[in-house]
């Protein structure tokens, strides 16, 4: 007994192969890098800033970044842990959208407000109270007053956003790498 194949089904086949052809096309269009980068950017020295250096240093790393802006990023104490999506050659990818439990503070080191957790740190309480109710943070990240950004949006597709936060003595509070598809 042979099978036999009929026009019909030839034409749909036909048909499926130029869809998953395109979708392929589309997705490798959305993929494609379009991140714009500074001029002496390159990521493995981007990999060697960390957080203390000093700005002067991060200038002779990577030159000048894209941009400048200005930051009022407070201080940010956080008592349980981040989930981490991902720890790459000296990077960790912070999952954003898990609540975990911070206390932000002022420039006079009050409190702004709380994120994550119920607890009784209220808005107005000193570092000193928040220490006595809630002990030592796991992780403690200064204020930054200025962002540095080394890269930017380049157009529909993969962007790779490269960032260094600076506080106020001039220092490196933060370093921030991550990428989205647009």
């Amino acid at each position: 007994m042979s099978l036999r194949i009929g026009p019909k089904f030839g034409f749909i086949a036909t048909l499926a192969a130029g869809a998953v052809t395109m979708i392929g096309a589309l997705l490798m269009w959305q993929s494609r890098d379009t991140t714009i980068y500074s001029d002496r950017y390159r990521e493995e020295i981007f990999r060697k800033v960390r957080p203390g250096m000093k700005l002067q240093e991060v200038y002779s790393l990577l030159g000048q970044p894209l941009g400048i802006r200005p930051e009022d990023s407070p201080e940010r104490w956080c008592y349980s842990e981040v989930e981490v999506l991902r720890k790459d050659e000296g990077f960790v990818v912070e999952n954003f959208l898990s609540p975990s439990q911070c206390v932000l503070f002022d420039e006079k080191g009050k409190v702004l407000r709380v994120t994550g957790a119920r607890t009784a740190v209220t808005k107005g309480m000193t570092t000193k109270e928040v220490l006595h109710l809630l002990g030592q943070p796991k992780n403690r990240k200064p204020a930054s007053v200025m962002t540095l950004h080394y890269t930017a949006p380049g157009g529909e597709g993969l962007f790779r956003g490269r960032i260094v936060a600076v506080d106020s003595q001039n220092r490196v509070s933060d370093v921030i790498s991550y990428q989205f598809y647009d």
